[in-house]
């Protein structure tokens, strides 16, 4: 009975280990997802903010040029 016993807790060691053998590749991979990801983050957010400045220096010009334009028409009007 007692060697019964010792080999039912290996064979549950053996599956407690494999379970956590499992478990860590698949943390493994969530953790390597989670960097991927925040890669791809970094990288819309620099696309995103060279975005909005391109669009604040086209909106300053446009602003500039209907001035301009408003401007010339005041003097020939």
């Amino acid at each position: 009975m007692f060697i019964e016993e010792v080999q039912r807790l290996r064979a549950e060691l053996k599956r407690l280990e494999e379970q956590c053998e499992l478990k860590n590749h698949k943390i493994q991979e969530c953790q390597q997802k989670i960097e991927e990801s925040w890669f791809v983050a970094k990288e819309e957010a620099a696309k995103s903010k060279a975005a909005k400045e391109v669009i604040k220096a086209l909106a300053v010009r446009l602003h500039t040029i209907s001035v301009r334009y408003l401007n010339c028409f005041e003097y020939k009007g």
